[in-house]
C-alpha cells in the first residue's frame, strides 16, 4: 500500500510538471505568432519561409489547445501577400 501511495505521489508531481511545460510551450507559440503579426501588420506581407513558419507555429499552438484570439490573427495573416524568392 505504501508503494502505491509513493507511485501516486510521483505521478501527481509529474502531471503537474507536464501541465506547466504545456502551458509554457503554448505561451511561447502564442508569443511567436503575435510577434510575426506585429512585425508585418503594416505591410501585410510574409516571405514564403515566414508563412511556413507561421503555419507550423499555428498547428502546434492549436494542438496544445490554443484560443480563438490567435486563430483570428492567423486567419488574417493567411490573407496577406506572400513574397516569393525566385532564387530558391
Amino acid at each position: 500500500m505504501e508503494e502505491l501511495k509513493k507511485i501516486q505521489t510521483q505521478n501527481d508531481s509529474q502531471s503537474k510538471q507536464i501541465e506547466a511545460l504545456t502551458c509554457s510551450t503554448k505561451d511561447l507559440l502564442r508569443t511567436s505568432i503575435m510577434e510575426l503579426y506585429k512585425t508585418h501588420k503594416q505591410c501585410r506581407q510574409l516571405t514564403e519561409e515566414e508563412r511556413e513558419y507561421l503555419d507550423d507555429l499555428y498547428n502546434d499552438y492549436t494542438a496544445e489547445g490554443g484560443n480563438s484570439f490567435i486563430k483570428k490573427l492567423y486567419l488574417r495573416m493567411c490573407k496577406w501577400d506572400i513574397i516569393v524568392d525566385d532564387e530558391n
